[in-house]
């Protein structure tokens, strides 16, 4: 039954890019991995089979030197059995089957066994390698085994039986005489010479030759290995107790080995098993988080769509509240230049009519003084509680026009510059009303100070 898992993840950029790149490593794994497999499977039997092959050619060299070293001793034993055994007679004949060889379809190990087998009855020198000759190509034109063949003529050269006669050979002469083994060298000769020779220039023959060619060469290898193959032999011989015991203790060895090689071989199991299984979680994963983050960026793109959105409608709302910001100003300014127009005409309005009035008084007052001085000396308490009357009345609404031009002149502590303007211009026209207080005040005091007088 399947299991339902719930996986809640929280990223940031950072993370799902390096879980991306994780990703791609794992992807890489996963291709160049059987890839890896696959070659170090294909070295591990390269040189399994480089090992193998070698130690094949050491083991057919080593065979092929002994064939040969083997047939040299049969040779010069049959030699010393005779007494005919010479260094110098062994090597001549080991050269004349290597000759043999090189024309024949026979190898020198198999010509010097047959040597070995003709020498055994005495024969020797030219002799010898003349029964040779004639052997091998009896042997040919028989289709007979070379050594087979060299028993057949010994004895028949050897004996007083000729073993030869069911093949047509006819012999002359006494056992073992030179005269006997000149006369079967003769008559095979004459029915089967250069048989031997002949199947060698054969396809057949030729591949035979190649193959016996080989032969030397491994021989050759096989010589230099002899010595330490034949040196480990006796020392294996001479030290046969010491080297059964180490094979026990390896082989005790070899078994725990291989016991731990059972363990290992279960733990490699267990890993790939378990590689498997993360493999398998890592490519769930991997479909999953890909779905998430197709997504995740269709959640993004939806967000910076609304945001975007967003940003345009502020960028509306600000430019209306700039125009109307602009409006208001604008109409602010307008007011506040008609309000001071309007405060500077009746300011100036207020200031004519109060000059006009002042000097008015005073040309009035002057011309009473001076016509009507002893007027006002007989009557001066009546005119002088008159003229009060009037001053007080004229300083009190000057001092309330005062007190409002004050008020407004508080609007030069205004950062609006045409509200600054306006309490600057109500200033002036304070200073101008507090003028003519003045001049009343100092005219009600002269005239008071002139009846006086």
């Amino acid at each position: 039954m399947a299991e339902k898992v719930k996986v809640t993840l929280e990223f940031d950029g950072k993370n799902v890019a390096v879980l991306g790149q994780t990703n791609k490593q794992l992807e890489k794994m996963d291709k160049i991995g059987p890839k890896v497999m696959s070659a170090l499977k294909v070295g591990a039997v390269a040189a399994t089979a480089a090992i193998v092959g070698m130690t094949a050619i050491v083991k057919k060299s080593l065979d092929a030197f002994g064939e040969q070293e083997k047939s040299v001793a049969m040779l010069n034993q049959a030699l010393k059995n005779q007494g005919n055994f010479t260094q110098a007679a062994s090597l001549d004949l080991q050269r004349y089957a290597s000759q043999l060889q090189k024309v024949t379809i026979f190898g020198d190990e198999t010509i010097l066994k047959a040597q070995s087998l003709i020498a055994s009855f005495g024969f020797e020198g030219e002799t010898l390698k003349k029964l040779t000759k004639a052997t091998l190509d009896l042997a040919a034109a028989k289709g007979m085994d070379l050594t087979a063949a060299a028993d057949l003529v010994s004895k028949a050269v050897g004996s007083s039986t000729n073993a030869l006669t069911r093949y047509g050979v006819e012999i002359d002469g006494a056992a073992g005489s030179t005269a006997r083994a000149e006369s079967a060298v003769k008559n095979i000769t004459r029915l089967f010479g250069g048989q031997a020779q002949a199947q060698a220039d054969t396809y057949a023959g030729a591949i035979v030759q190649m193959n016996n060619a080989i032969g030397d060469t491994m021989e050759v290898i096989g010589e230099e290995f002899a010595p330490v193959i034949k040196d480990a032999a006796l020392f294996i011989k001479d030290n046969v107790d010491v080297i059964q015991d180490f094979v026990r203790v390896a082989g005790n060895a070899t078994r725990a080995a291989v016991d731990w090689l059972k363990k290992y071989g279960q733990f490699i199991d267990s890993t790939r098993e378990k590689f498997d299984e993360f493999f398998e979680k890592h490519q769930l994963f991997s479909d999953f988080f890909q779905k998430y983050v197709v997504r995740a960026m269709g959640l993004v793109d939806a967000q910076g769509q609304q945001a975007q959105q967003f940003v345009d409608q502020e960028i509306l709302h600000a430019e209306q509240r700039r125009e109307l910001r602009d409006l208001e100003v604008q109409e602010t300014a307008d007011a506040n230049n008609a309000m001071t127009s309007a405060i500077r005409d009746a300011a100036n309005t207020q200031h004519r009519i109060k000059v006009t009035v002042l000097q008015g008084a005073v040309t009035a007052t002057r011309t009473a003084l001076k016509d009507e001085r002893k007027w006002y000396q007989k009557h001066w308490a009546e005119v002088l509680a008159g003229k009060q009357l009037n001053a007080q009345q004229m300083a009190t609404a000057d001092q309330s026009l005062a007190d409002s031009f004050s008020n407004l002149a508080t609007l030069m502590g205004s950062k609006n510059r045409q509200l600054f303007e306006i309490g600057k211009a109500a200033a002036i026209a304070r200073v101008t009303v507090s003028t003519v207080m003045g001049a009343i005040d100092a005219v009600t005091s002269t005239a008071a100070l002139g009846t006086i007088g």
